[in-house]
Order: structure tokens, then C-alpha cells, then sequence
């Protein structure tokens, strides 16, 4: 019965998120996503090349959805909420070996400007890809304070990756919206 332990949490995390992403409630899957970059992706990425931005992704369903205030809400969630369940995994199936599971990060403050920055943006009217690559650029250059140590190489890979990401997730995302 052991070996069945794992099959069965991965069925229920699979209904779970179904159900999740069924009900249309894009802050319960923002709330996955942000969780899944936070807690797994961050223990398994051994690289330094930016990966994958659920966070972002996420800031910006979630702002486009409900409005200002609850894009900022969602920021302070993204400071508690990956924290705790770092905090109760621990060491545990850390691959990274730059991940620090009791570290929120220095992204946090980059966050609540990019929630101002889709509320402005939106009002504008520009489409989900144009707000994207407006925030991708503002938080990946906003890394690198006054530009100084900047990388080349990971800036392109980031943006050219999460383009295909939502590239990817188009015909997903005005279902949601």
C-alpha cells in the first residue's frame, strides 16, 4: 500500500486542480501557480537562467480579473503563503542549490509595482501580450539596480520562453477573463 501513497496524492492533486480551474476562479489558480514557482519550481531549477514566471503570470490574471486592491492583496499573499509552505517543507527535494526555503525574496516590492503598472496598462487597453512584455521588461530590468551587473543572456531566454508560455495559454486565459 505504500507505493500506491504517491499515485493517489497525485490523482487528488490533479481533481483538485480541475475542479480549481473548472470553477473559473482565477485567484485559487493564480494561487497554484505562484505556489508551484514558489515551492517546487524554486527547490528544482539548478540554473541561474530565469525560468518560468507564474508570479507574474498570476499578478497579472489576477489584477485584470478583480481590479487594483485585490492585485495588491494578492501581493501580500505572495509574501506569506509561499513562506509557510516552505517553511513546513523545509530541506526536503531542494535541487537548487541557491534556494533558501525561509527566504521571501527581493522580488516582493518589484510585484506590487507591476500591479500598479497592469492597472495603468490596462485602462490603456493594450492586449494581455502587450501587458506581458511591458512587465517582463519592467521587472527583469528592475533586477538590476541602475543596470550594473546585467546578463545578457538570461533577459532574452526569460522573455522568449514566458512569450511561448502564453503563447501557450491564449486560448486558456479569455475563458478565465
Amino acid at each position: 500500500m505504500e507505493d500506491a501513497k504517491p499515485k493517489i496524492a497525485l490523482a487528488i492533486s490533479f481533481l483538485a486542480c480541475a475542479l480549481v480551474f473548472l470553477t473559473k476562479q482565477v485567484f485559487l489558480i493564480a494561487c497554484m501557480l505562484v505556489l508551484i514557482e514558489k515551492c517546487i519550481i524554486g527547490r528544482l531549477n539548478p540554473t541561474t537562467i530565469g525560468g518560468i514566471e507564474f508570479t507574474t503570470i498570476s499578478t497579472i490574471l489576477v489584477t485584470l480579473k478583480y481590479g487594483l486592491l485585490p492585485g495588491i492583496y494578492f501581493c501580500i499573499f505572495l509574501l506569506i503563503a509561499p513562506g509557510i509552505v516552505n517553511a513546513i517543507l523545509g530541506d526536503r527535494w531542494v535541487y537548487n542549490p541557491s534556494f533558501n526555503p525561509s527566504s521571501i525574496g527581493p522580488g516582493n516590492p518589484r510585484d506590487f509595482i507591476a500591479v500598479l503598472l497592469i492597472y495603468f496598462l490596462s485602462g490603456l487597453g493594450l492586449s494581455l501580450v502587450w501587458i506581458m512584455l511591458i512587465v517582463l521588461a519592467f521587472k527583469n530590468f528592475a533586477k538590476y539596480e541602475g543596470f550594473g551587473e546585467m546578463d545578457f543572456i538570461s533577459i532574452p531566454v526569460n522573455f522568449i520562453f514566458n512569450l511561448i508560455l502564453l503563447q501557450l495559454l491564449n486560448p486558456v486565459l479569455p475563458y478565465l477573463l
